[in-house]
């Protein structure tokens, strides 16, 4: 009998190993960066859309002829939860955080998107303290976000994409 429950122990533990690791690839990222579609910007603007609010993000600006949306600024505690209730003047710490995406329809064939992150830093009663993409106090769980929903976006235009040359 113990023969069986070693076995299912087994099974139980590389049962568990692969579903830990079901998340995208490092080559899933990269493409899904990469991509370029055959979709107008409008086209990109709606896919980011749907893709933003897919996410949990609601949307401060959506504009198809400027190929721009951006997502509701809002508080987080440096570890990446929701701050609630923020109101007036943030707590040290807490992070305002925004995502804008805007297609780029110049640099090759069909159009691509580009996804930054926007960010300060409360700091008591100083202005706000941005947060670059080079700054080295800047969250790992930033680059996780964008990731999420460049791969939203891939996964909604897979048939649409443009070939590299």
């Amino acid at each position: 009998m113990r023969a069986g429950r070693g076995a299912v122990a087994c099974v139980g533990l590389v049962l568990a190993l692969v579903l830990c690791g079901c998340g995208p690839s490092a080559a899933q990222i990269r493409t899904a960066h990469d991509a370029r579609y055959q979709a107008t910007p409008a086209e990109l603007v709606d896919v980011a859309v749907a893709t933003l609010r897919a996410e949990g993000y609601k949307i401060a600006v959506a504009d198809p002829a400027l190929g721009r949306v951006e997502s509701l600024a809002q508080w987080h505690h440096p570890e990446g939860t929701m701050a609630r209730n923020v109101r007036g003047r943030a707590e040290d710490g807490l992070i305002k955080f925004q995502l804008q995406i805007r297609v780029d329809d110049v640099t090759g064939p069909g159009a691509g998107v580009v996804i930054e992150a926007v960010a300060v830093r409360a700091r008591g009663e100083l202005q706000p303290q941005p947060i670059t993409a080079t700054d080295r106090s800047r969250p790992g769980w930033f680059a996780g976000r964008i990731d999420a929903v460049y791969l939203g976006i891939h996964r909604r235009l897979r048939a649409r994409v443009v070939p590299p040359r």
